[in-house]
């Protein structure tokens, strides 16, 4: 039996094969690994880049407390590196950016808002990108809230994680709740405890312990792996990327943050100086926060105007530190959005990158 075409058969595997095995390897993903020091507003400061693969978007996480630096226990959503390059940052006067030399003068929240935007500019520049995702989380989504409102042109999308409104209010209505609580249940000394406190716990810092107990009796064990400051200190006493100076370090900056900027941030309210952000909006809320009250991060997001669309995500077994408590469904939202925002221009730029 013959084949009409037989005589070409030859030449056209021979040349098929040199195309196969002559042909440049695929390009293999060149990760990142990279703990700095960079200046922002001035002052060095501290961040660490990590990913699998430098071609893919970047993540900005913007940490609570005031202080409280998210890099020492970044390690427990590692997997989120497979997607991103994830950029943490210890802000001005936080963990490994903290210095005795740094005035209160310096640590005004334009002064995060405004270091927030420098750095984004920065990785943009530097990884040849047009955008960037940024994740506030408690204080860190007061900062990144006012940063996007400014800049909205520099991010693909904004996630708040227990959102941060309005201190006083979030206080009254957390007292409220506790009150209801305690009345239903005919708690006689909590009910005795909470008219001690007054409607302003937060103003009475001597009543803080009586009404932590309070809050406690909020969540009753709905929360299965709460993360306390025990759970957190001994996280971040085996973390890879800090050492026992920083640990120091993440302590005195801690009780520097939260004097320094105390008066912004009880002075903060989102409902009057945000009231929209121009990029897709995903605010992420535990259902049993006791630290800030998620029925004021809901009326928040139902008022604030989001033109590129607007989501809210509810996190069934977490208390204030979602990511951590329900680390999985956390990154698997974080995922979902990737793939809603669908960013094309994530790629390396072929021209001048943004300045």
């Amino acid at each position: 039996m013959s084949f009409p075409h037989a005589k070409y058969f030859t030449p056209v595997v021979l040349a098929f094969a040199v195309a196969i095995f002559c042909a440049p390897p695929a390009r293999a993903a060149q990760a990142i690994h990279s703990l700095e020091r960079i200046k922002l507003g001035g002052l060095d400061q501290s961040i660490l880049i990590r990913g699998r693969d430098v071609s893919k978007p970047l993540l900005l996480f913007l940490h609570g407390g005031p202080g409280i630096p998210e890099m020492p226990i970044s390690y427990v959503n590692r997997d989120l590196e497979r997607d991103f390059i994830v950029v943490h940052w210890d802000q001005r006067g936080a963990g490994k950016s903290y210095s005795p030399g740094i005035a209160a003068s310096q640590m005004k929240l334009e002064n995060f808002v405004s270091d927030t935007e420098q750095l984004t500019r920065y990785l943009l520049r530097r990884f040849h990108q047009r955008k960037l995702y940024l994740v506030g989380y408690s204080w860190g989504s007061l900062v990144g809230a006012l940063a996007v409102a400014r800049s909205p042109e520099l991010f693909h999308a904004y996630m708040g994680i227990s959102q941060l409104v309005n201190v006083d209010e979030s206080s009254r209505l957390l007292y409220v709740q506790a009150l209801g609580r305690a009345r239903g249940q005919g708690d006689q000394p909590a009910l005795e405890k909470l008219a001690a406190l007054g409607s302003s716990p937060h103003k009475n810092p001597n009543n803080k312990p009586a009404f932590d107990t309070i809050k406690k009796s909020l969540i009753a064990g709905k929360v299965a792996h709460p993360l306390t400051p025990w759970h957190y200190t001994a996280l971040a006493f085996v973390s890879p990327y800090y050492t026992i100076e920083d640990d120091v370090r993440l302590t005195k900056g801690m009780a520097f943050s939260q004097k320094a900027t105390h008066d912004d941030l009880y002075g903060a309210n989102l409902m009057r100086s945000v009231p929209e952000l121009d990029v897709p909006v995903y605010i992420f809320e535990g259902r049993y926060d006791t630290i800030l009250s998620p029925v004021l991060s809901e009326r928040y997001f139902k008022k604030l105007r989001a033109p590129s669309g607007k989501h809210l995500i509810w996190f069934e077994h977490s208390g204030h530190s979602l990511h951590i408590e329900e680390r999985e469904k956390y990154r698997a939202m974080m995922r979902q959005v990737l793939r809603d925002t669908q960013p094309v221009d994530h790629l390396p730029l072929k021209g001048r990158p943004p300045a």
